[in-house]
């Protein structure tokens, strides 16, 4: 973008290189901007420029060529994963049945979030006795670790889904099948609820 060749548009429209200079360098940043809020400020000032200097045609084609930009970047995807990850981990889970401070409005029904290990994780309890409980130990315990992080995770999305805001009851199974694989089951209540008004004494 930032050599001598013209700058490619929509429907064979080019810009020869003097006519894109102006924006040239602009449209290359934004491949490097971290996040939404940078990239549109970016892209507004690049818009801003376009009005100026082309006609509307031209400035609906570079719009285009942004709009390709942006999903070529990772910043869509890095606030899409940062939104979720906030949301799992603010999602309300007990192995009880109630949470203090909040009364259970609606119940909505039993959930499961299921996750199988894949073959050979269970040919490996033929190591040793000493291997065992030294470091394969906590390699089999970092898989089955995972395996119910996983779980978890699709007993909230699943919850979320059914329109429930919280899960009680929560356990899990672990399950061998045939082959050498073993599954893990993550099970409860999903629940809505709401906080308690500490101002009422009869909520």
């Amino acid at each position: 973008m930032l050599s001598n060749e013209p700058m490619e548009l929509s429907e064979d429209r080019i810009l020869c290189y003097a006519c894109a200079e102006p924006i040239s360098s602009k449209l290359n940043n934004l491949h490097y901007m971290k996040t939404k809020v940078e990239f549109d400020l970016l892209k507004d000032e690049i818009l801003e420029k376009c009005n100026e200097l082309y006609n509307d045609t031209v400035t609906k084609d570079i719009e285009k060529k942004i709009e390709r930009i942006y999903g070529n970047t990772n910043i869509g995807y890095t606030e899409q994963q940062t939104a979720k990850k906030k949301f799992l981990e603010t999602y309300m889970l007990t192995t009880g049945y109630e949470f203090s401070g909040y009364k259970i409005t609606k119940y909505i029904g039993v959930i499961s979030g299921q996750v199988v290990l894949g073959t050979g994780f269970l040919s490996e309890f033929t190591a040793s006795f000493a291997d065992f409980f030294g470091e394969e130990s906590n390699k089999f315990a970092d898989k089955l670790e995972t395996a119910k992080n996983a779980a978890v995770e699709k007993l909230i999305i699943k919850s979320a889904d059914k329109g429930g805001n919280a899960v009680i009851g929560v356990d899990f199974d672990y399950i061998t099948f045939h082959g050498n694989m073993i599954g893990v089951v993550a099970n409860g209540t999903s629940v809505v609820i709401e906080q308690l008004n500490n101002n009422n004494p009869n909520s």
